[in-house]
């Protein structure tokens, strides 16, 4: 049994941090301290709070899984009408645990969300860019994705690279060594 510091009002369970295969608790609770965030460590045994977030509302939806580039899963949680993602970090890092939260504001009625991965770019699937992305729904309609913005997205660093010298756009001849891949290519002249 774990003592809460109010009323549970979401719930998710999953990976949150480094995967370690223990499934990980993050609880929605309503009490006397406000509305919050309260994440628990599987590895712990679920005994003690790792991490506590302030929410504006009561949350009514919490996911966890990959949502940015780094290797460590996070966890985005509806509340009201802002969407709060925390972002997972290694285990031997000490974090300003705060600094991990990023708030969106999505606005009013949002009920819930679900992640998943979008992908954009070409309709050739290898010049494709996959991406996270947290879909919103309010209900009424779903909202289109929203990326999470702490790290660069895929989008951005591949368009940096395209302004790097030696980026060009070309076809490669039919029996070329290199791939036979239509697109955007490293020009190695």
């Amino acid at each position: 049994q774990i003592d809460l510091p109010g009323a549970v009002t979401a719930l998710g369970a999953g990976e949150f941090r480094a995967a370690d295969g223990f499934t990980d608790v993050a609880v929605g609770v309503s009490g006397t301290g406000g509305d919050s965030l309260l994440v628990f460590d599987g590895a712990d045994g679920l005994s003690d709070v790792l991490a506590q977030y302030q929410l504006p509302e009561a949350a009514s939806a919490i996911e966890l899984g990959g949502l940015d580039d780094d290797p460590f899963m996070d966890v985005a949680v509806a509340a009201g009408g802002e969407v709060v993602v925390v972002h997972g970090w290694g285990r031997k890092e000490q974090v300003a645990k705060e600094s991990r939260a990023e708030r969106v504001n999505v606005g009013a009625g949002l009920r819930g969300l679900a992640l998943g991965t979008v992908r954009a770019g070409p309709r050739s699937r290898r010049s494709q860019v996959t991406a996270p992305c947290i879909s919103l729904s309010t209900g009424k309609q779903t909202l289109a994705p929203l990326l999470p913005q702490k790290p660069p997205s895929a989008r951005e660093e591949i368009s940096s690279r395209k302004k790097s010298p030696g980026w060009t756009s070309r076809r490669l001849p039919v029996g070329s060594p290199h791939k036979r891949e239509v697109g955007r290519t490293l020009n190695r002249s």
